[in-house]
């Protein structure tokens, strides 16, 4: 009797072992992960019409980790300092895109967004420009992501600055 108790806990003693090491392991791979960043990399016009536009922005889109990660959805705001006050924002855009992209281990990954604009979001921005001859504008938004992990959302903000030299 006594041998098959002693056998038994040394099985449960494995087990224990093992469970605590199985969880070391999959912290371990946790806190190897780093979320991806997204800046904007260019901005332009591309088309111009009566009431508004499109820009086409590039965004890079950067994995630090050394496995791959797939991006499968991206919403955004792309805003404009407001002329009229320091640090207030008018928002120039917004939308999401569901096209998926895959950036490889340790490697940046462009995606270019077509984004329409409407003219009256540029106003206070235009009068900024004209006044110090220059505007800062961000992106801001999150990214949904997949990988070894499972799946995440990962926030990002980017910011620039046009002006009459850019």
């Amino acid at each position: 009797m006594t041998s098959l108790v002693s056998r038994r806990g040394r099985v449960g003693l494995r087990w224990a072992v093992a469970s605590v090491m199985l969880v070391w392991l999959a912290s371990a791979c946790a806190l190897a992960y780093q979320p991806p960043s997204v800046q904007i990399a260019a901005i332009r016009v591309t088309e111009l019409g009566l009431t508004g536009g499109v820009c086409s922005v590039r965004l890079d889109v950067m994995n630090p980790n050394r496995f791959g990660v797939d991006v499968r959805s991206l919403d955004y705001r792309l805003e404009v300092e407001s002329g009229t006050s320091a640090g207030a924002w008018r928002e120039l855009a917004s939308d999401a895109s569901d096209r998926e992209l895959h950036i490889a281990p340790r490697s940046t990954t462009s995606v270019e967004l077509e984004v329409p604009f409407r003219y009256e979001g540029l106003g206070e921005a235009l009068r900024a420009f004209l006044e110090r001859g220059s505007v800062r504008y961000r992106a801001r938004g999150s990214a949904r992501v997949a990988g070894p992990f499972g799946q995440r959302t990962v926030p990002f903000q980017s910011a620039g600055e046009f002006g009459r030299g850019s």
